[in-house]
């Protein structure tokens, strides 16, 4: 009678083993999905507030060289996040679309100044260099180096 004591404790033991077991995966399981959802968030955040970061730059150094008046010019360094799209200036706007989950976003901003963009087709994921100059009292331009 005690060897089969002894075996029913063993088989208990090991049923709980599992039951503790499943119960870890069942709650672990949800818990990574979270973290890998908050993960691309993260990621997508990110590279809107990089190109926010970057259209925000230059619309600031566009308003500065207008505001110093004709003549004015300054070469910006801007990091274009991996993500980049499509780069483009109209009127008095510098928009940067970016890909992320969602689709493709558009960031904006408006200037004081009209714009004029060249050489806006070659701009690349990384570090580009820009020259604003100021053409006259309302009109700045734009140029990829």
């Amino acid at each position: 009678m005690k060897y089969f004591h002894v075996i029913m404790r063993k088989g208990q033991v090991s049923v709980e083993f599992s039951v503790i077991i499943g119960l870890i995966i069942a709650f672990l399981i949800p818990g990574l999905t979270l973290v890998a959802y908050q993960s691309n968030v993260g990621r997508t955040d990110y590279a809107l507030s990089e190109a926010n970061l970057a259209v925000s730059r230059l619309a600031n150094e566009v308003n500065v060289v207008g505001a110093t008046g004709s003549g004015s010019a300054v070469y910006v360094d801007v990091y274009v996040p991996p993500t980049f799209e499509g780069f483009n200036v109209t009127d008095r706007e510098i928009i940067m679309s970016v890909r992320t989950d969602a689709g493709l976003n558009d960031v904006f901003r408006v200037t004081d100044y009209q714009l004029e963009g060249e050489g806006l087709g070659n701009v690349k994921p990384g570090i580009n260099t820009f020259l604003i100059q100021s053409v006259n009292r309302t009109t700045v331009s734009i140029t990829r180096v």
